[in-house]
């Protein structure tokens, strides 16, 4: 048994050396770019509740009549998902831009006076809804000030034993110009 060879130290150190980088990586992305630790690497993910279904994005139009949380388009949820797992100010930004030059319509109540629409948004005032390029709408648009969005993570505190909100990151917008 003689003195290894380059070629085996360099196996032997390979491994070690790679394996340190990624945890390097991973743990950066995850300190400083708010990336799940559930998510490309996952040294933590057995650690830790942060992974993309412990975070929401909140979507909020403001009006002239005042705030509402609205719904995103169903075509942006592969791209709302990649925005959950690594939240970045850039995809924000770009979200709530995409969002403030949207056309929005109020929705039409149903039999009980409240609008018919489905999920998160505030239980008084207007309600609105995406429309389409493709849809037409006999409603009036509305008129936008601005969007905001905001990207939200869920943590467990100790004490008081229970789940805590932490927003991320928000991004605010400015609006439509085109009431019909």
């Amino acid at each position: 048994m003689g003195r290894p060879t380059r070629r085996r130290l360099l196996i032997w150190f390979l491994a070690p050396a790679l394996l340190v980088s990624v945890a390097g990586i991973h743990s950066y992305l995850a300190a400083v770019k708010n990336q799940t630790p559930w998510e490309g690497g996952g040294f933590g993910m057995f650690s830790t509740v942060d992974k993309r279904q412990a975070r929401f994005v909140r979507y909020v139009l403001v009006t002239p009549e005042g705030e509402a949380r609205v719904r995103p388009p169903e075509h942006l949820h592969t791209y709302v998902e990649r925005l959950r797992a690594r939240p970045t100010s850039s995809r924000v930004e770009s979200l709530a831009q995409y969002l403030a030059n949207a056309t929005w319509v109020r929705t039409l109540p149903d039999s009980s006076g409240r609008a018919a629409t489905r999920g998160p948004t505030s239980d008084s005032g207007p309600r609105y809804r995406f429309l389409p390029s493709h849809e037409t709408s006999d409603r009036p648009r509305a008129t936008v000030d601005s969007v905001r969005v905001e990207v939200w993570r869920y943590r467990f505190v100790s004490r008081p034993r229970g789940l805590e909100a932490n927003k991320l990151l928000t991004a605010t917008r400015g609006g439509n110009e085109h009431p019909r």
